[in-house]
């Protein structure tokens, strides 16, 4: 559509997911091939390092390397060479965050996709380790119109080996009610999703909803609201889904 010169808006793409190893952590390699498709290797960032030999490279270039000491290097050069080492690995840390970081990219334009990637936390959470609400159900809602729901993971194993069960209904009362009863628990309530006005904001709020709650997480204090940020630093590959 966008290559024949239509208008087409991105689709807002709003998931809340598991990201400990209990929800997660048999799948790591399809997970971070889904998050690469959505531009979101950013939050799986150790294994989309060990799962993409180019990704990998980056980083490791990225590393300082101890200085290489021979005899001819006099005391003043021996002592520049680990003088810049040692700052090196003092800067790695912020040079390591800004590279994960930069993970991330905008595929509004590419894929036609903008997408939060969430888990939920408990909101009575011990301030200096909160609690992720594992979540077992499998629903997508789609413009407050379509819904499926059933036992099937959006993974290998579901779709091709597991027999699964899942119901497809379209319906826009009934996929309405139902996605305002999730939201209300979580976040905020707007309606009419299946515009992409209402979607855009939705996407706004969730924003900075997650961005809040991240700070406090950081900062050890209690969730503001259930939602927060996926994000596994996990270096674990796994790939049994």
């Amino acid at each position: 559509m966008r290559k024949s010169g239509q208008r087409v808006e991105p689709i807002h793409w709003f998931v809340v997911t598991n990201s400990s190893d209990a929800g997660l952590g048999s799948g790591t390699v399809n997970t971070d091939r889904m998050f690469k498709a959505l531009g979101r290797q950013d939050v799986m960032p150790k294994v989309a390092i060990k799962n993409n030999p180019e990704i990998e490279a980056a980083y490791n270039k990225l590393k300082p390397k101890a200085p290489i000491v021979n005899r001819g290097n006099s005391p003043a050069e021996i002592k520049k060479m680990t003088e810049i080492y040692q700052q090196q690995m003092k800067d790695f840390p912020q040079v390591e965050d800004n590279f994960l970081k930069s993970l991330k990219k905008d595929f509004s334009k590419v894929a036609g996709i903008k997408c939060h990637i969430c888990v939920l936390h408990s909101m009575d959470s011990d301030p200096k380790n909160w609690q992720e609400i594992y979540i077992h159900s499998k629903v997508t809602m789609i413009d407050d119109v379509f819904l499926t729901m059933g036992s099937a993971n959006i993974n290998t194993r579901s779709m091709q080996a597991d027999t699964e069960i899942n119901l497809a209904l379209e319906h826009g009362e009934t996929v309405k009610k139902m996605r305002r009863s999730i939201w209300h628990l979580n976040t905020a309530n707007p309606e009419s999703m299946h515009l992409n006005t209402t979607a855009k904001k939705a996407f706004e709020i969730w924003e900075k909803l997650v961005k809040k709650n991240n700070e406090l997480k950081n900062s050890k204090q209690k969730p503001q609201q259930p939602l927060t940020e996926f994000l596994r630093l996990s270096p674990s590959i796994s790939n049994k889904d």
